[in-house]
């Protein structure tokens, strides 16, 4: 909800704030050529609205830098009505070019800003009140901007390029007597470092020019293999690269082949959470709706699944380091749980509180679902919605048999499993890997002190309290990535 009104805030301020950079661009080009024509006033009009919406994003280096042009340009307003052009003006007035183009990249990236974005900033507004003061011109760093489409354009070009490669490689593999233009694939390898090169991406430049290293010497088959691995890895690189900046950090060979590992992992966690969100939001959308066709709380709505479903995505929140998220989504589980066993009286009674929470629920998923990430105000709203049901109907020793049964269960089933293939598929695989780090955050089922009477006890299960080990239905394949990703999962913000 929150963070959902702040992307639409984001977008509305950075889209106008992108076209008074651009009337400022002109209105500064026209002013630089002809000082004696005036036009501050407008110039300076231009640049507070771009220094307001800065200022109510909190983006203090940046109105800093907006403000430094404006002096910048007053005092050489003041100085040609004074003194006319003078030889100091063309340099002052450049770096005041300078540091709006600065500026104006700054805009173009807010939604993902860096600290060197940042630090580039911080240097151009230095850079302008020096020159002004009669310093020395300071140098300053910046990074062209490349658009996300940019990005996308280069992404697809560069996979074209390296499956022929791995094509190429994989038919030699299979017949080493077959024609192999190693030449030609290590020309095109050299092509793609160029590219990377003028990216500033030092990580697929290493393990291209091992590739080309490598395609020189007489390899054994797993060596040929590593070859495409690498090349895979390379694939990698221009995916969500503006989110990571992984690919600038590596210094040799094997640097890269761990920072480019480790980017690629990265991608799969955030592809998961993603469809986690997809998934959680189709979901329990659908079960508002039903709720609030009939406008009251039923024994007959679906809260088994309900429970079920929320069982495996509290698994997966915290598997991915959500851990707030986590909690709430096992203590609504186990309400919900408790439903199941509830009267009509008590259910009815949860209406209010259920449709908060649903909704809640809804926008957290719908959050992860967009950008991977959630709100602690939504977190904080589901919290709220969860306390005031469990002041109606707490949890009971039943409920929390439910919820051990359902937490050792196989990953939720639709009626198109049938179907399933690609990426839903290895969703739910992973669900069912996810369910791993249940035993540690089996948090909210430490405070039911009341023990499950005998005839509701379940069979002993794999899945136990906090502190004992857990070992959830989860195909075995998958194991090994839920390691990597419980090792990694500070990295999901």
């Amino acid at each position: 909800m929150a963070s959902e009104l702040g992307n639409q805030l984001l977008a509305r301020v950075q889209t106008e704030m992108a076209r008074n950079i651009a009337t400022i661009k002109r209105q500064l080009i026209e002013w630089l050529e002809r000082p004696e024509s005036g036009g501050v006033d407008a110039l300076r009009e231009s640049m507070a609205e771009i220094s307001g919406g800065l200022s109510l994003m909190e983006q203090e280096e940046a109105v800093a830098l907006a403000e430094a042009i404006v002096a910048g340009v007053e005092s050489l307003d003041q100085g040609v009505n004074e003194h006319g052009v003078n030889a100091s003006f063309a340099d002052k007035g450049a770096e005041i070019a300078s540091g709006l183009l600065v500026l104006a990249d700054y805009i173009e990236r807010l939604d993902h800003i860096s600290d060197t974005q940042k630090q580039s900033v911080m240097q151009a507004t230095a850079a302008v009140k020096t020159l002004l003061a009669g310093g020395e011109k300071i140098q300053v760093t910046t990074q062209p901007f490349i658009s996300r489409e940019t990005y996308q354009a280069l992404a697809n070009e560069v996979n074209k390029i390296i499956e022929i490669a791995r094509n190429q490689i994989e038919q030699h593999i299979r017949n080493p007597e077959a024609p192999f233009n190693a030449e030609g694939i290590a020309g095109q390898n050299e092509d793609l470092i160029h590219l990377f090169e003028l990216l500033e991406l030092k990580t697929p430049q290493l393990l291209l020019a091992q590739v080309n290293q490598k395609l020189g010497e007489s390899l054994t088959d797993a060596q040929w293999i590593e070859v495409a691995e690498a090349l895979i890895l390379v694939q990698e690189t221009l995916k969500q690269l503006q989110e990571d900046s992984t690919g600038k950090t590596a210094n040799n060979y094997a640097e890269a082949l761990q920072a480019q590992a480790e980017h690629s992992r990265q991608l799969e966690i955030k592809k998961l959470v993603r469809d986690t969100g997809a998934v959680g939001k189709q979901f329990f959308e659908s079960l508002r709706k039903e709720v609030l066709q009939v406008e009251t709380v039923k024994a007959e709505q679906p809260w088994h699944e309900a429970t079920k479903q929320l069982v495996h995505y509290s698994a997966v929140t915290a598997l991915v380091g959500l851990k707030e998220l986590s909690a709430q989504l096992q203590q609504l589980a186990l309400l919900f749980a408790e439903f199941t066993t509830q009267n009509e009286q008590t259910l009815a009674k949860t209406y209010v509180p259920v449709i908060d929470a649903l909704v809640a629920v809804e926008y957290l998923f719908d959050d992860l679902a967009e950008s991977g990430k959630v709100s602690l105000q939504d977190v904080a709203f589901l919290k709220e919605a969860v306390g005031n049901i469990e002041k109606i109907s707490p949890a009971s020793a039943k409920a929390k048999a439910l919820f051990v049964e359902l937490a050792n269960m196989a990953p939720p089933e639709t009626e198109d499993d049938a179907e399933n293939t690609g990426d839903i598929q290895e969703f739910k695989d992973v669900l069912g890997a996810g369910l791993e780090v249940l035993a540690d955050d089996f948090s909210v089922l430490e405070d039911l002190e009341e023990e499950i009477p005998a005839e509701v006890k379940p069979e002993p299960t794999p899945v136990t309290l906090a502190s004992h080990t857990a070992t959830a239905a989860a195909p075995q394949s998958t194991l090994g990535f839920a390691q990597h990703a419980q090792d990694n999962a500070g990295a999901v913000p």
